[in-house]
C-alpha cells in the first residue's frame, strides 16, 4: 500500500454518486472501492492480484456491489496511464503517461539519490514506480487538508466499521467471487485493516508523525536516521509542489468515468447506491 489515507478514491466515488443524484443506502460501497489498496494488507493477497480485474466485465445480481471496486480500477487506470483501458495492462510502463507518472518525473533522480544515500539503492525503473507513490500521497494529504476533503475521512471510518458489523458476510461473499480467494482470507485482512486504518492512526499520518517514517520504512531505509527521515520529508514537500491544487485532475477523473460505458452502469443502480 502507498497512500494510507484512502482518500482519493473516497473523494471520486463520493463525487460520482453526488453527480449522479444516488442517495447511499449501506456505507460498506466505500470499502469495496478501496478494496484493491487494503486486502493486499494480508500476506496472501497481492495488488496483482487485486487490480487485474476487467474493467467492464460482466457481474451477477448477487454480487453487485463489485462494480464499486471497478470504480476503483477505472480511476486508477486514468492515473497511471491517462485513459480507461479495456484491456487490463499487466506490464508496468515506466513510459506511462498517467497524471501519477507524468507529475512524478521530476521526482525520479531525488529518488534514486535519496536511495543511494542511505543505504536502499534502486533502478531507475523501481524509482518511477516510488515516483508515482509520492504523488498518489501528496494527493491525499492535499485532499485531507483543504476544504475539498472535508468529511472524507470520517465516510472512510464510519464505512469501514459499519461494513464490519453488519456487511462482513456478504462483502466477503463478493471479493471471494471477485478475486478468486477464499473468503477466511477476506476476512483476516479486514481485521488487520481495522486494526491499521485507525481514526487516530489516520490522523497521525495525515500531520506527518507516521507518514515520514512510515515512507522511510517503505523505501528501505533506516526510519531511525534523522537524515533520512528529513530527506523523505524533502521529497513528500516536492511532491506537494508538483501537484499544486490537483482538483482540475480529480474532476476530469470524474469526468472521464462518467462519459464511458460504465456511467450507464451507475445509473443502473437506480435512486439509491448500495441497494
Amino acid at each position: 500500500m502507498g497512500s494510507m489515507l484512502m482518500l482519493t478514491h473516497t473523494w471520486i466515488l463520493r463525487e460520482l454518486l453526488d453527480l449522479a443524484g444516488l442517495e447511499v443506502t449501506t456505507p460498506d460501497i466505500f470499502v469495496y472501492n478501496v478494496c484493491p489498496d487494503i486486502l493486499p494488507i494480508h500476506r496472501s493477497v497481492h495488488s496483482s492480484m487485486t487490480h487485474r480485474i476487467p474493467r467492464f466485465m460482466k457481474v451477477p445480481p448477487e454480487f453487485r456491489k463489485a462494480h464499486y471496486v471497478q470504480i476503483h480500477l477505472l480511476a486508477d487506470d486514468i492515473a497511471h496511464h491517462g485513459r480507461i483501458c479495456e484491456e487490463v495492462v499487466t506490464e508496468f510502463n515506466p513510459d506511462a503517461t498517467g497524471y501519477t507518472y507524468v507529475m512524478g518525473k521530476s521526482l525520479v533522480d531525488p529518488i534514486m539519490d535519496y536511495c543511494a544515500r542511505f543505504g536502499c539503492a534502486v533502478n531507475r525503473l523501481e524509482a518511477i514506480y516510488r515516483s508515482h507513490m509520492i504523488v498518489e500521497l501528496s494527493i491525499d494529504v492535499y485532499l485531507r487538508e483543504t476544504a475539498a476533503g472535508n468529511g472524507l475521512i470520517d465516510l472512510f471510518q464510519d464505512a469501514m466499521a459499519k461494513t464490519d458489523r453488519y456487511y462482513m458476510p456478504e462483502f466477503t461473499k463478493t471479493l471471494s467471487w471477485l478475486f478468486g480467494v477464499e473468503e477466511s482470507v477476506i476476512r483476516e485482512a479486514m481485521n488487520h485493516a481495522m486494526d491499521f486504518y485507525t481514526l487516530e492512526k489516520m490522523i497521525r499520518f495525515t500531520k506527518g508523525d507516521e507518514r515520514v517514517p512510515r515512507y522511510v520504512r517503505i523505501f528501505g531505509a533506516d526510519d531511525a536516521n534523522e537524515s533520512a527521515c528529513a530527506g523523505m520529508e524533502e521529497l513528500m514537500d516536492q511532491g506537494m509542489s508538483l501537484i499544486g491544487d490537483p482538483t482540475a485532475y480529480l474532476h476530469g477523473v470524474v469526468r472521464a468515468i462518467r462519459e464511458s460505458p460504465y456511467c450507464g452502469i451507475l445509473q443502473g443502480l437506480g435512486d439509491k447506491a448500495g441497494t
